[in-house]
């Protein structure tokens, strides 16, 4: 998505730039994201796909990885370089909402849809159990990354997106 976009730019500049321009851009974004998030308990959500300033329009997907999951690594970067707390709590809050959440991924690790989106989910969700301390989270992570292997060649190839019946429709040469 275009903020999962942002936010890794905005991260990538700040070890490149430590300037104040990027770190007052890289906190209002990051507060302004925050302050738009739904709370229910630890978790954090979006409730719709679009936000026109005033409310949010369009129906949420449910596609949490899509929407939630490319957020997590930039935002525990963002934490780690800025100190950020509110950066911390959105990591956290994206994390609870998604490892919650059988559609994401199966407490067996398996999942269905976009291949690459739901490795990096699986590669943010290890970031955010070490900063927070939270190995409980690092064994999901472990079986989501094994299941994409078993769909995966041994010699590197990863599909696309894998379905489930385990058909792959898409594909593209990436290595995992």
């Amino acid at each position: 998505s275009d903020v999962c976009s942002s936010d890794l730019t905005l991260a990538t500049m700040l070890q490149d730039e430590d300037t104040p321009l990027v770190k007052k851009t890289t906190t209002k974004m990051v507060r302004r994201l925050l302050s738009l998030a739904e709370r229910e308990g630890k978790k954090l959500n979006y409730p719709g796909v679009f936000y026109d300033g005033k409310q949010w329009t369009g129906q949420s997907s449910r596609d949490d990885i899509y929407y939630l999951g490319g957020l997590i690594q930039p935002l525990v970067l963002i934490y780690r370089l800025l100190n950020l707390p509110e950066a911390l709590e959105l990591a956290l809050g994206f994390t609870e909402t998604i490892l919650s959440d059988e559609r994401n991924y199966r407490k067996d690790g398996y999942f269905s849809g976009h291949m690459h989106s739901r490795l990096g989910t699986a590669s943010g969700i290890v970031d955010a159990a070490q900063i927070a301390g939270r190995r409980d989270w690092l064994e999901p992570a472990n079986k989501i990354y094994q299941y994409a292997k078993s769909v995966s060649t041994d010699f590197g190839y990863v599909p696309e997106r894998v379905y489930v019946n385990q058909e792959i429709y898409f594909c593209e040469t990436c290595a995992i």
